[in-house]
């Protein structure tokens, strides 16, 4: 099947016209994107096929131009990113991504595409600006990591010239900058006022976790400006920050980036239609079923504490926390109160490593490998040695560990046969892990965060799963406080997705 002549139209005006100032809805927009979705229901542009949820991604992307794809943890991102650039025609590719992940995309793109690796350059921020000349024209995607803009505005010669024939830019794990007052974020945004792709792509499964000014960012690299007064973004969030610095280049004995130049910043202009898409992997029909199930614990599992007493600490700690979140700095004895909270945390948490490991056993038997999540080193540590006293064996993943040892334990656990289970903490396998090779995730703790727990239980139930998924919570009296306390951030984001919606429908957007 051939793209139609609307489709066929929206690439070609991508290529023939990458500067242009268009109009905000080409009117043939609608139409192309069906025309894409129909071409999508044939066949994929990519080695393997895409899931239904998949294919409306892409056509939207394809057909706007610039597009961000947020709460998409686990329904396949790069896929989608990588049959954007195949099915736009895009010739060079840049993946701006965190260092950890530039191996994950190299192996993601010989599985999609098969680009042989001569056609892939890798390098650091540094490399940047030493890039071999053959790599100029020759090379088919270029994957950085975010600290290369600010490394290459280092030099007379701004940006090498294969930056300057890059038709494609993907933002993988975006909410690196979702700080627009950071260098690295200027940095990007600056290139992309002076050299706008021809397609920019966002990814990112956080776009946002404490406030709804974390969402900013995003939309400013889109065009998309939610400060103009009298929306629903500001009539909501009226304090969000307003980003008013113009870059330049580093200057004094401090190397300084910026100057506060207000209403100076350069605008991208050759954005088309509908941007931001929200959508959830549990829209995915082509996805395995999931079950959670709850371990209720007596207080005695605790022993000698008087749970009042403790919960009545755990909600001053919480109240401490979004002081914090709101700019408030604590006091010393605000201090200690949240320094004390921590220690009985990870005294509950070790108290709670026998039953967590019990039911670790239940589903090794009966589903193979398992995956269980701590939130401190301590019980986790505590919890494999008890393990190895019965004859099994853990693969272990912490912030103490360096990158490398992390992907070799990662890597070690899903070839299997060595590790029973793998012990985490959380934050740890929070970006580009795929752990498909068990179906269970067990948390022995419970964070603060609610990203934290969708980012822990997509690490099993995520795109290439084929097994019935089960996700199993250790809970005491205490963790209603921070379950109640992630209820209520839940419903907040939701609420902000809603506000986002319904501001892009009055904005004609």
């Amino acid at each position: 099947m051939k793209l139609s002549q609307n489709a066929q139209f929206a690439i070609d005006q991508a290529h023939l016209h990458p500067g242009k100032e268009l109009a905000l809805l080409p009117e043939w927009y609608d139409q192309a994107r069906q025309d894409f979705e129909s071409y999508l229901e044939t066949q994929s542009p990519l080695k393997h096929p895409l899931l239904s949820l998949q294919k409306k991604s892409v056509a939207h992307a394809i057909a706007s131009k610039y597009t961000a794809i947020f709460d998409d943890m686990g329904a396949g991102k790069t896929a989608q990113a990588l049959a954007v650039t195949v099915l736009g025609g895009h010739r060079h590719t840049i993946i701006v991504c965190p260092n950890n992940l530039k191996d994950n995309w190299v192996a993601e793109i010989q599985k999609f595409i098969g680009t042989p690796l001569s056609q892939i350059f890798i390098g650091k921020g540094q490399e940047l600006v030493r890039m071999p000349k053959t790599l100029v024209t020759n090379f088919k995607f270029l994957i950085f990591n975010y600290e290369a803009a600010p490394v290459a505005h280092k030099t007379p010669a701004i940006y090498p010239s294969a930056f300057q024939i890059c038709d494609h830019i993907i933002f993988d794990e975006a909410h690196a900058i979702k700080n627009a007052l950071t260098k690295n974020y200027m940095c990007w945004y600056y290139y992309l006022a002076q050299r706008p792709p021809n397609q920019l792509t966002l990814l990112t499964g956080t776009p946002f976790d404490r406030y709804a000014g974390e969402m900013y960012a995003y939309l400013q690299l889109l065009d998309l400006n939610p400060s103009v007064p009298g929306t629903p973004f500001t009539d909501h969030f009226p304090n969000v920050c307003h980003f008013e610095e113009q870059f330049a280049l580093p200057r004094g004995k401090g190397g300084t980036y910026f100057s506060y130049r207000a209403e100076k910043l350069p605008v991208i202009k050759n954005i088309w239609g509908k941007r931001p898409v929200r959508r959830n992997i549990t829209d995915i029909t082509e996805m395995p079923g999931k079950t959670d199930q709850t371990i209720n614990l007596p207080d005695d599992f605790f022993p000698d504490v008087d749970f009042d007493d403790l919960i009545k600490k755990f909600k001053k700690a919480l109240a401490l926390m979004h002081q914090q979140d709101s700019g408030r700095k604590l006091n010393d004895e605000d201090s200690s109160a949240m320094g004390a909270v921590q220690k009985i945390r990870v005294q509950v948490s070790e108290c709670k490593v026998p039953y967590t490991l019990d039911m670790a056993e239940k589903y090794l038997s009966t589903y193979g490998p398992v995956v269980v999540f701590f939130e401190f080193v301590q019980p986790m540590l505590m919890a494999a040695k008890m393990l190895r006293e019965k004859g099994y064996q853990a693969a272990q993943v912490h912030g103490e560990m360096s990158d490398n040892d992390r992907r070799i334990a990662v890597e070690a656990f899903k070839e299997g046969g060595k590790f029973h289970f793998l012990f985490a903490t959380f934050g740890t396998l929070s970006e580009g892990v795929n752990l498909q090779v068990s179906n269970t995730v067990i948390f022995n703790d419970i964070p603060w965060r609610p990203l934290s727990i969708s980012q822990a239980e997509r690490r099993v139930w995520r795109i290439g799963q084929t097994r019935h998924c089960f996700q199993v919570s250790i809970l005491c009296r205490v963790d209603e406080i921070i379950l109640n306390n992630i209820m209520a951030k839940t419903d907040y984001i939701e609420d902000m997705y809603g506000i986002m919606a319904h501001a892009r429908k009055e904005a004609n957007l």
